[in-house]
């Protein structure tokens, strides 16, 4: 499903064009808006759905992984990969944990933004790629 989705909003289709009008919003929209949908992403990032400690003006470490379920989706597959001794979903682990870092990079661009910090939003796109291609990957590996 994830390569040939039914519709064109869902799988790599819709993370393409995501990935596409990503630079747009930040025009398209307003300020209010913009940082409103890079919270909300950030969000759907935790274990938990919440912002990040910066973001709430506390200035101590999160508690809560912000790994968009990668971690999750590494654990589970290393586990079942050495219990059922499938070659494929150990390296289909290793490719989902590199996400964990990916998504960790991304969410730390968006802090900076929305904290005033640094503006590197425009390097969203890219990161957002690089997940595409980790989930690509670590999909056709879990295919074979």
């Amino acid at each position: 499903m994830y390569f040939n989705p039914p519709v064109s909003f869902v799988g790599r289709k819709g993370f393409e064009k995501f990935i596409h009008d990503l630079p747009k919003w930040e025009y398209e929209l307003t300020k209010e808006e913009y940082d409103k949908v890079l919270i909300n992403m950030v969000m759907l990032f935790g274990s938990v759905p919440t912002v990040p400690n910066a973001l709430r003006g506390i200035n101590e470490p999160d508690s809560i992984n912000y790994c968009g379920g990668f971690d999750k989706m590494s654990r589970i597959l290393e586990e079942l990969g050495n219990e059922y001794n499938n070659k494929n979903w150990l390296k289909a682990s290793k490719r989902f944990a590199e996400g964990t870092t990916a998504i960790c990079e991304i969410k730390d661009v968006i802090v900076a933004y929305l904290m005033g910090e640094q503006d590197k939003a425009v390097e969203l796109p890219e990161l957002f790629s690089n997940i595409m291609e980790i989930l690509s990957d670590g999909f056709a590996l879990l295919d074979l």
